[in-house]
């Protein structure tokens, strides 16, 4: 995504942009426990962020990285609970009629759920900075607003690895009840270590899922050859192939986390769907599932897919939706 000189100042402006020192730094807690910011926007030039900068922030949900950052302290977003889009831009000059230059952005767009899922999984700092700098791993782009040929290509190979890394961690891997003394902890489903290597299983595979998201964003893109960038025609690497065998493994812990995307379920129903991992008798169950008006367009696609795999039309099917 493309975004002009205004676009950048409109966005600086609704969004809340942390102090820095001389133009270069973030200091450490600088917004720390914040309960009302919702938008984060860090400036082009702003070259490191403190520990703990944007910590323990209940209502963040989105914030703005630019590609000049090439130190991150620890925890900068731990507990932000609700954050849902890391968004990396880098900046060009691009050409004007009057023959001068003008500034010009590029956001990294399809992978803003993807870094997001990493910042909040990935235990370990080196895997969340090689995510994040992407200046180290030369994210740049060329003259025409294209990916340079691929120097993006070495990130996603290291994205993979230590997501591979991830999913392979024991799920028990940082349980850690709090038990106070009283009965009632014991009692507590957050203590209890079968629900949540559960929910690990659930959040593996929700990051699974919006790791192939990403893939599926990259091939619609038709101004650009992104599968020569990304290798997605050549075949299916073994990465992709280890991570849609976990889903295969946990299918309860992947519908599960569909089900709860709500409104997004259908995007992540439409991939778990691609690759061949829904069987005929989920379909029905699935169909029960989706109750509410928040999943009519996965309802849809399931009665689709009902009929053109497995040769079955129900017009039962349709009231369902």
């Amino acid at each position: 995504m493309l975004m002009t000189k205004e676009k950048y100042n409109e966005k600086m402006n609704k969004c809340h942009i942390p102090e820095s020192i001389d133009g270069k730094t973030i200091e450490r807690k600088a917004v720390l426990g914040n309960q009302k910011i919702e938008s984060i926007f860090v400036p082009y030039g702003i070259r490191n962020i403190g520990d703990w900068a944007f910590a323990h922030c209940m209502k963040l949900k989105e914030v703005w990285l630019p590609d000049t950052l090439e130190e991150l302290g620890r925890d900068i977003f731990q507990d932000d609970k609700m954050l849902e889009k890391i968004y990396l831009y880098s900046k060009r000059k691009k050409a004007s009629d009057k023959s001068d230059f003008e500034d010009e952005y590029f956001v990294f767009e399809e992978a803003a759920g993807l870094v997001t899922f990493a910042v909040k999984c990935f235990k370990k700092s080196e895997h969340i900075n090689n995510t994040l700098l992407i200046r180290q791993t030369n994210f740049e782009t060329d003259s025409d607003n294209k990916f340079n040929d691929f120097k993006k290509k070495s990130w996603l190979n290291s994205f993979d690895e230590a997501l591979l890394e991830y999913i392979n961690e024991p799920d028990d891997a940082g349980f850690n009840p709090f038990l106070a003394g009283g009965e009632e902890d014991y009692e507590d489903p957050e203590n209890d270590p079968e629900y949540y290597k559960k929910n690990q299983r659930i959040k593996k595979c929700g990051f699974i899922l919006e790791r192939l998201k990403f893939d599926e964003n990259i091939k619609k893109q038709n101004d650009y050859d992104h599968s020569k960038i990304y290798g997605l025609y050549e075949g299916e690497d073994d990465s992709i192939k280890h991570f849609v065998e976990y889903m295969k493994a946990n299918k309860e812990e992947a519908i599960r986390f569909i089900v709860e995307k709500k409104q997004e379920s259908y995007g992540y129903l439409k991939i778990y769907a691609g690759y061949g991992l829904i069987e005929e008798e989920e379909i029905t169950e699935l169909l029960e599932t989706f109750l509410d008006d928040d999943y009519i367009e996965s309802k849809a696609y399931l009665i689709k897919y009902k009929e053109d795999n497995f040769g079955k039309k129900d017009v039962w099917d349709m009231f369902k939706i």
